[in-house]
């Protein structure tokens, strides 16, 4: 037998934790100027940092301003543009197409400013099966049985870590469609998996201070009209990228 009130707690807490996984990926802006989709009350995540303000991302939108600062100002618009999405040759940030040793490799090295480099790279499920198929011709065995296939991957240092909230193509179910930017019957919002390269020493995630909107708990409430009881699970806080120029974003990836 389980406690009740303490499955639902549980389960609470793990559709809290999901629902921010998949908005660090998205951004959290009002419709308007290169935003098709108002998302003012989300945070403010990797798709609204990595962009260099007039290149559309992964989902089609492009933001002139982060948090509020804008881009082009002359004080910090170097320090808040990422790096061009729209450069040439292999690391422009749509792929669309397969993942080869040298988009990866010359994707990395773009975000490469002294001894800062990426150290995290996330991608979908998927996505980490085509990095597998890229790079297992390399993959050398020893003895007469081999185990094929990669457990632990890194590139350049760099740990790859597969993430099933991260922005891919995999259908599901209708109400996950739009957080997760995928399709119900075979489409998707983006075309092909993502590659985020990431220098987490520079993302930082707040969390208010305050006992109630720290992952607290309401306790239970009387509901409307009737003898029901509720309670609220509630968070405030926010996503911040100090240095986007430092990491960068691949889409498009088949």
């Amino acid at each position: 037998m389980f406690n009740y009130i303490d499955t639902l707690m549980q389960a609470a807490a793990l559709t809290m934790s999901a629902k921010l996984a998949i908005d660090i990926f998205r951004h959290g802006q009002a419709a308007g100027t290169g935003v098709s989709v108002g998302r003012s009350q989300y945070i403010n995540g990797l798709d609204e940092a990595l962009c260099e303000g007039v290149t559309a991302g992964p989902f089609g939108n492009y933001y002139p301003s982060y948090l509020t600062l804008t881009r082009n100002d002359a004080n910090i618009g170097t320090a808040l543009n990422a790096h061009k999405l729209a450069a040439t040759g292999f690391v422009a940030g749509n792929v669309s197409g397969q993942l080869s040793y040298p988009i990866l490799e010359q994707a990395y090295n773009s975000v490469v400013y002294g001894t800062e480099s990426p150290d995290l790279l996330v991608t979908t499920n998927k996505g980490m099966s085509f990095i597998k198929l890229a790079f297992h011709a390399q993959q050398r065995y020893e003895g007469t049985s081999a185990d094929f296939g990669f457990q632990g991957i890194k590139f350049n240092g760099s740990t790859i870590f597969q993430d099933r909230y991260a922005p891919g193509t995999d259908v599901v179910s209708a109400p996950e469609a739009n957080k997760l930017g995928r399709g119900t019957s075979g489409s998707a919002e983006i075309s092909g998996e993502t590659l985020y390269l990431l220098n987490t020493k520079y993302i930082k995630f707040y969390l208010s201070t305050h006992p109630l909107w720290g992952f607290g708990f309401t306790g239970f409430l009387p509901a409307q009209d009737n003898s029901l009881v509720v309670g609220h699970y509630k968070f405030a806080g926010n996503l911040t990228v100090q240095a986007p120029r430092y990491m960068r974003v691949l889409w498009g990836i088949a």
